[in-house]
This record gives structure tokens, sequence and C-alpha cells, in this order.
């Protein structure tokens, strides 16, 4: 997936271990920013998600609370950004020393709170995912058909209200 959104490389990756071994487990790894996401991944053949973003604002996590323009915010550092690698802070194994390039960011995230309300959320927002999709489960989620929009349809289906018309 060098180079590919996460979507695009986790359906050529399901194609390819159709073709040369079902029995390989798939990850979707990076770019996963909310439960909606989780169900694409799952669409496109992913058997599971991986992404740091969902938990880098919790309490849980490590780095500290600041506040913002009076909003809460934490720090997030990617495994393998240059911030985490000056401290010592990476995957050895993933980011080693050979690496030169920095290969993840630092910046702020909204503060969310406790891990169990963000698993609450991702799992209703799962569920509620699965069922518009027809789906009862993470395998039936490999069925969902994916399809494209047009950009006049991606503003119609963002979350509005009554108010202000886009």
């Amino acid at each position: 997936g060098i180079g590919a959104p996460t979507l695009f490389a986790t359906a050529e990756v399901a194609d390819a271990i159709q073709m040369y071994n079902p029995k390989i487990a798939l990850i979707a790894d990076g770019g996963l920013k909310n439960s909606g996401d989780l169900i694409k991944a799952f669409a496109a053949g992913a058997d599971a998600t991986m992404s740091g973003h969902f938990f880098a604002g919790c309490t849980e996590s490590p780095g500290y609370i600041d506040t913002i323009g009076g909003r809460k915010v934490k720090v997030y550092r990617g495994m393998g950004s240059k911030e985490a690698r000056a401290t010592g802070t990476y995957a050895f194994d993933r980011y080693s020393n050979v690496k030169k390039l920095a290969e993840g960011v630092s910046d702020y995230v909204p503060f969310v709170g406790d891990v169990s309300g963000v698993m609450e959320q991702l799992c209703e927002g799962l569920r509620n995912g699965l069922v518009y999709g027809g789906a009862q489960t993470i395998q039936q989620a490999k069925h969902i058909k994916i399809r494209k929009i047009t950009h006049a349809g991606k503003i119609e289906s963002d979350a509005h209200d009554l108010l202000s018309r886009k």
C-alpha cells in the first residue's frame, strides 16, 4: 500500500490474499478516522483494523493534556515521528535506527476522555454501519458493496442541520 490510500490498498491486498492464500488475515492500517471507516475497511476485505487516531486523545494514551483556544487537547506522536524517535519512544522493530526519514506525525488531537467512551461510540457506529450495509457480522460486511458518489452526493450525505443549507 505504499503511497496508496488505506481503502484502495486494503482492497488490492484482499484480492491478492484470495488468489494466493485465503487463510491469511488482513489488517487495514492507517487513515481510519471514524466508525464509518471501519465498515469501509471490512467491506474492502479487512479482517481487523488498526488506528492510533481513535485512541490518541484518550485519558489512557501517552502524552499530556493541554488547553488551546479554550479546548482541551492531547499531544499525539505517531510511532515513527521525528519527536517520538528523539525521545526513544518508537517501535524499534518497525522504525529502526537505520531509517532516517520520519514515518509519522506529531500534532494535537482533541481530548476525548476515557477509552471506554471511545470504544462505546466505535462499537455503536460499527453496529449502525453493519445495519446500513445489510450485514449482521464483520464477516458479512465483506459482502457490502462499495459505491462511488458524486461530490454533490457527498455534500448531501454529510451531517447537516435545518437552519443552514449547503
